[in-house]
């Protein structure tokens, strides 16, 4: 598995890749969420929250994660670690700092014309799954929204992981947009992509960055 392997092994290594990995799952998302073409589905659902409260983006991803985590620790403590605490706390804090930059420095998205916002969005998707991959591979922890659906065919063995999953995904997005969250082609793409991709990226990371001979 993915999130089991590497307990122990080139620490600091791993802490440094975790960290600045989820700097750039921030500073991607804040593009993403610019472009107007949607966004993951949990970033998705926290951003109607935000929309409808007014509180920030990032206070409503930690705040919505910190509720999450209780739940895991009390069925299954041993998925938090410093990974959970880096992507609760600065994904959605380094994401409002970047959307505060691009507000002072670019115009208008609604001036940049769809062709733009895909040719931005194409290579941001792309470093914004291998920021995801690389933090997993890190195996410093889930992020708590990513633990329900282990911990729910944990619960019920016979429900499929893949089906849980994408209820889950699909819930999130169903309330984002109820919330008034752009639903677009990078959510499709991001759960399309996610199950796939991130073990590719990963086994790259596993060799190159923390050192780790293989990840199948």
């Amino acid at each position: 598995m993915l999130f089991q392997r590497y307990a122990g092994s080139h620490m600091l290594r791993r802490i440094l890749g975790m960290l600045v990995s989820v700097f750039f799952m921030g500073a991607t998302l804040s593009i993403l969420i610019r472009v107007q073409l949607g966004t993951d589905p949990c970033s998705c659902m926290n951003l109607g929250f935000s929309r409808i409260t007014g509180i920030s983006f990032g206070t409503c991803q930690l705040t919505f994660n910190l509720l999450l985590a209780l739940v895991v620790l009390l069925t299954n403590r041993h998925m938090i670690g410093l990974g959970t605490l880096g992507n609760m706390v600065l994904v959605g804090y380094v994401s409002d700092f970047f959307t505060w930059i691009w507000n002072q420095c670019l115009p208008p998205v609604e001036s940049w014309g769809l062709p733009i916002r895909v040719g931005v969005m194409i290579p941001v998707l792309f470093l914004f799954v291998a920021a995801a991959a690389a933090y997993m591979t890190a195996n410093l922890g889930m992020a708590p929204y990513d633990c329900i659906p282990f911990l729910i065919v944990n619960r019920w063995r016979k429900l499929p992981f893949f089906a849980v999953r994408v209820t889950w995904d699909a819930l999130a997005v169903l309330i984002g947009f109820l919330l008034g969250s752009t639903v677009g082609v990078v959510t499709v793409l991001i759960a399309l992509a996610i199950g796939p991709i991130v073990p590719w990226f990963g086994r790259f990371f596993a060799r190159r960055i923390y050192k780790i001979d293989s990840i199948a």
